[in-house]
């Protein structure tokens, strides 16, 4: 501390038991500030009060800050190449439909023959 004549200006806050003292010395000005801890008890309800008002207002740039550190570690960690597929899956599709029809048999009886129709009556409710 300098050795100077100490002026003080006026209790700021009766609450907060903040004061402050100002110096003056040939060298210029200073200012001092004396803070009492003990007051803290008494403002934390006040304070969490005002932090729960202010949530969104708190918490917003704090999640971009997370996102935005963890978006860059994403791409020092991750692999950027993904290779694409060849082919797409609708090709993919058609291509096995034409293989299954290729192995199968495409001819179809004639209606004339009618042998979707049963016989007799037992055919028709067969168990499988």
């Amino acid at each position: 501390m300098p050795k100077a004549s100490q002026l003080p200006i006026e209790d700021v806050s009766k609450i907060l038991n903040l004061k402050l003292w100002v110096f003056t010395e040939s060298d210029g000005l200073f200012l001092h500030f004396s803070f009492d801890l003990d007051c803290i008890e008494d403002m934390l309800p006040a304070l969490l009060a005002i932090a729960r008002n202010y949530v969104p207002y708190i918490t917003l740039p704090i999640s971009i800050a997370i996102g935005i550190i963890g978006y860059n570690l994403e791409g020092l960690i991750s692999d950027r190449y993904t290779p694409t597929k060849k082919l797409s899956i609708e090709e993919e599709r058609l291509e096995r439909k034409l293989k299954e029809m290729e192995n199968s048999d495409l001819t179809t009886e004639s209606l004339k023959s009618k042998s979707f129709v049963p016989k007799t009556i037992f055919d028709r409710k067969t168990s499988p």
